[in-house]
């Protein structure tokens, strides 16, 4: 993004990353703590063939790991919700403006 928020050719954009509950009652997570956020790497293995030959690439992708778990600390054993502990791998690591190709969310 442009140095100014409201610039026309380059603002500054967000979007919704996940959507990790709903309004079902056995969906109605709460998430007390912050998440934990690690930077890494994970292999990403491309094949492609050329002149009869299958190429075998490996690249090490960067992204962010996002760390969440979802529980009630008022009611800890309530089992009426499915509680997770969620790993969001955030591909889009690079500073950069989403206006016509906001990416969807993370649907569970």
């Amino acid at each position: 993004p442009g140095p100014n928020p409201s610039d026309s050719t380059e603002p500054w954009t967000h979007f919704e990353l996940a959507r990790l509950g709903s309004s079902f009652a056995d969906e109605d997570r709460r998430f007390f703590y912050r998440p934990n956020i690690a930077r890494t790497f994970y292999s990403k293995v491309t094949e492609t063939r050329y002149n009869g030959n299958l190429i075998k690439e490996r690249r090490d992708t960067p992204f962010d790991a996002i760390v969440i778990g979802s529980g009630n600390r008022s009611k800890p054993t309530d089992s009426s919700v499915t509680d997770y502990l969620f790993m969001i791998r955030d591909i889009h690591t690079k500073t950069q403006s989403f206006v016509n190709d906001i990416p969807d969310p993370i649907l569970i």
